[in-house]
């Protein structure tokens, strides 16, 4: 038997206003699109534009809902901030709700994409994944040894709770020898909050990359600026180009099989980790 959804599972209000609606039409065949709209006073027309993301709650519907769903305070207040976090339009006021929404959810539930949303917070995260791909790290070594591969270097802490989060994810795992070594378990972003985990990744590396003209000799890295005059015509143009040269980045740097370093490429180019010398797959 389907079990009525949990609103602390969601991060989108209209996703939890259609596994509600799909729960309850399990539950009788009489529940109808129509019959839902009436209880809470909404179109049923609009409420199927609500269901797929083309249309907003009223704000005076807001507090018929949630007595209909007959949620408590702490549901409400989540419910609630759940609207305001989809209906964000600027960074700011997303990321505040967004941060909200985790204080209230995390007493109920933990869910894997808070784990995901803290990976990109942080630069070393990503570069450790890449770093253990061929950098020997065992469980018992010395986690200040681990940090001081980085470039910059990172604490021990940070290396520690790196690691922590990686396992949680289920990006590392203990090999049969206690190494450390990547699964094939691929992170993703929740479509509601992705654009808060990119853009503050960005920012992090983009900050790398400023630090590294004055902490790399220029061998070491990439950093070049274009100044042009163009219309919007070449400006998509160029765009579909780094598409492309991306894309074959990618490729060529997924064919490596013995990587000795992590770098980190924004179109500039620059080292996240010190040279390996026992670099390598194994």
């Amino acid at each position: 038997m389907a079990q009525q959804p949990d609103i602390y599972e969601f991060l989108d209000y209209r996703e939890f206003l259609n596994a509600y609606y799909q729960f309850r039409k399990e539950e009788s065949d009489h529940f109808s699109l129509r019959s839902f709209g009436r209880m809470v006073d909404i179109d049923a027309s609009y409420l199927a534009k609500i269901f797929n993301a083309s249309r907003h709650i009223a704000p005076r519907s807001v507090t018929i809902v949630a007595a209909y769903l007959k949620l408590d305070e702490q549901q409400n207040s989540y419910f609630e901030n759940l609207i305001l976090f989809n209906k964000a339009r600027s960074e700011e006021i997303k990321r505040e709700q967004f941060q909200k929404l985790l204080r209230l959810r995390k007493q109920f539930t933990k869910k894997l994409d808070e784990f995901q949303f803290s990976f990109y917070q942080k630069w070393y995260h990503v570069a450790m994944r890449n770093l253990l791909e061929f950098y020997p790290f065992f469980k018992g070594d010395s986690v200040e040894n681990l940090a001081l591969q980085f470039s910059p270097p990172i604490t021990s802490k940070q290396a520690q709770e790196s690691l922590d989060l990686l396992e949680k994810l289920n990006l590392i795992r203990l090999d049969d020898t206690n190494r450390f070594v990547l699964t094939d378990t691929a992170i993703s972003t929740g479509d509601s909050w992705s654009s808060l985990a990119v853009n503050d990744f960005q920012r992090e590396t983009i900050r790398l990359c400023s630090d590294a003209i004055q902490t790399h000799p220029r061998e070491e890295r990439d950093i070049s600026t274009v100044t042009m005059n163009i219309t919007e015509r070449e400006f998509q143009l160029i765009r579909s180009m780094i598409k492309e040269f991306r894309t074959t980045v990618i490729s060529m740097a997924n064919g490596v099989e013995t990587p000795d370093r992590v770098f980190q490429l924004n179109m500039q180019m620059i080292p996240l980790s010190k040279k390996s010398t026992n670099g390598g797959k194994q």
